[in-house]
């Protein structure tokens, strides 16, 4: 994935931590992200309510979690699956220790296709700054620089889907076998 600020200590670590900060912040998650998240759940509720059954993993969960992450780095609008296919291939990459090549091949063209989208908005956040996490990397002080632009966001995707999307399909069970 390349140099990541959680692979670094001490004053280099800040430095990434505060290039992300921004997208972070109490009051930028209550006015500017709830009412996005609340937006794509209820998109995807309301497609659960017009349907007599569903899988809960691909009707909600799956999608409520990519979309969101979408949103939140500041990618164009894409198909939920192709940032879930990403996040596989690389977590699947990242812990290929059996060399596997198909596997690498995977995680090579899904780090080429995360640069691929990083590099079609990049202009755009600079230009225009927003709450996004490219937008906070682009125009941090001092800036992050491509490399490690392209390296953190893809940590974010892989570490960033997985768990929400868990959290997501736990909660609903937990409501689902306790309504009260």
């Amino acid at each position: 994935m390349g140099p990541t600020f959680m692979r670094k200590d001490g004053a280099e670590h800040a430095i990434g931590r505060k290039a992300i900060e921004p997208s972070f912040r109490p009051a930028t998650i209550k006015e500017y992200w709830a009412p996005k998240f609340t937006a794509i759940a209820n998109t995807l509720i309301d497609d659960l309510s017009a349907a007599d059954e569903a899988d809960l993993f691909s009707a909600l969960a799956a999608p409520m979690a990519s979309l969101s992450l979408m949103a939140m780095i500041g990618f164009r609008a894409m198909p939920w699956q192709t940032l879930a296919a990403w996040s596989q291939a690389l977590i699947d990459g990242a812990g290929n220790y059996a060399a596997d090549a198909e596997v690498e091949r995977k995680a090579m063209r899904a780090s080429a296709d995360v640069d691929a989208a990083i590099d079609a908005v990049l202009d755009d956040h600079r230009s225009q700054p927003n709450p996004s996490i490219l937008s906070s990397m682009v125009n941090a002080e001092p800036p992050m620089p491509l490399e490690g632009i392209r390296a953190n966001i893809k940590v974010i995707i892989g570490g960033g889907l997985n768990e929400p999307r868990d959290a997501i399909l736990t909660l609903v069970l937990g409501l689902l076998q306790n309504p009260a």
